[in-house]
């Protein structure tokens, strides 16, 4: 290795290193309130609290690592413009490209092995988490449900919760499916309900308010509509409460090749339901899905990817920078990794509703991110500057 990427690799690991301690810290404190408040308000004892505390840590991982490449940028090339020492290696003839290369390759590493961890490590503990999240229903029903997703933590049944209010247990907009041997035997539909702490840990107690009631017969080719202001259930759940492992794995708790077999099964089951009549809801479900299952597989590689991008932002950032600083590189880096964020969390939900291809939602940021590194980069080396290009006037 060449003295120069010795010295641009030396100065620039301290940062990353940095960086991604302080992501990691914020988001670790985040975490923490929201954990301390589980378990002074809820009663989940202390070392309980700590395991989900510890299991959360692969997530945050996956995040902080592309968010710490940006900030290295920033405060490599800041801290090399603000010593002159960019202008110092333009007088010997060194370009920014061969001042990027060595962190090019650097990054490229840090990016395959973060493929590697999303692909085995992060499953197996976001798997780890909700296994120790289902122990909680005991403390607090709706910990088990989350809004604007399908959750089959129930045996038979899986729900659909738009609005959920963690406070009173109160919910808005449900939809209840029950299956049987891969069948759709009963739809519930409710505006409105309530989680009740029922007298036995082994059934799920329903208040619902202002819903209907579909049953599917597929033997006799019937279907029945029951209307109703207010009603009770009682679903029994006695496989998933009384156990604090489940074997059944979300869609962020699988590996590539999981995420595979699973979109093969629910293609299968799509087409069993097409065959039904009056089984729109579940067909939309199944189509919801299968958006889901190939977000997922394109997240595990579009995210690492993120990190070169980052990378070479941070560094024309930097390099534009006439004083940096700690303070200035963090919020810069918040800033554009948040808008990084929204794109991702926006384009998934836009994805899981049907209104865009998965692979669409995955790359858009990719790509916006690097529009954005080139009218950088290319305004830092002022070869070709494409907001010249635009904003030049015409003779």
């Amino acid at each position: 290795m060449k003295t120069l990427d010795k010295y641009i690799l030396r100065n620039y690991i301290y940062p990353l290193i940095l960086g991604f301690c302080l992501f990691t810290f914020i988001f670790l404190m985040s975490r923490l309130f929201e954990l301390l408040d589980l378990s002074i308000t809820r009663g989940v004892s202390g070392g309980y609290t700590a395991m989900i505390f510890l299991s959360s840590i692969p997530y945050l991982i996956s995040l902080t690592i592309p968010m710490a490449h940006v900030f290295a940028g920033i405060m490599t090339f800041g801290n090399f413009a603000n010593g002159n020492e960019t202008v110092a290696f333009k007088s010997l003839g060194i370009n920014f490209y061969r001042l990027l290369k060595p962190l090019f390759y650097f990054t490229l590493v840090i990016m395959l092995l973060l493929i590697v961890f999303n692909n085995t490590i992060l499953p197996n503990s976001n798997h780890k988490l909700k296994n120790l999240m289902l122990n909680i229903y005991k403390f607090k029903p709706t910990y088990q449900l989350e809004e604007g997703v399908f959750t089959k933590n129930f045996g038979h049944y899986s729900f659909f919760i738009e609005k959920i209010n963690r406070k009173d247990d109160s919910m808005k907009n449900i939809y209840i499916y029950e299956e049987e041997n891969g069948y759709v035997k009963r739809i519930i539909m409710a505006k409105g309900g309530k989680i009740i702490n029922g007298a036995r840990s082994d059934t799920l107690w329903l208040l619902l308010y202002n819903g209907t009631i579909h049953d599917f017969d597929k033997f006799h080719n019937e279907y029945h509509i029951v209307n109703f202001q207010k009603q009770n259930f009682i679903l029994p759940i006695k496989e998933n409460v009384n156990s604090s492992k489940s074997s059944y794995r979300g869609d962020h708790e699988l590996d590539i090749w999981q995420l595979i077999e699973r979109i093969k099964t629910t293609k299968k089951q799509m087409n069993r339901s097409i065959n039904q009549k009056h089984n729109t809801f579940m067909i939309t479900h199944y189509k919801r899905s299968l958006n889901r299952l190939y977000l997922e597989i394109y997240k595990k590689i579009s995210i690492p990817l993120t990190s070169i991008f980052l990378l070479f932002m941070g560094a024309g950032i930097g390099a534009m920078m006439k004083n940096v600083n700690i303070g200035l590189s963090l919020t810069i880096s918040l800033g554009i990794y948040g808008v990084f964020y929204v794109m991702m969390i926006g384009g998934e939900s836009l994805s899981s509703m049907g209104y865009i291809n998965p692979l669409i939602a995955a790359i858009t940021p990719l790509f916006v991110f690097a529009l954005a590194t080139v009218v950088i980069i290319s305004h830092v080396i002022n070869k070709y500057s494409i907001i010249k290009y635009f904003t030049r006037r015409k003779h």
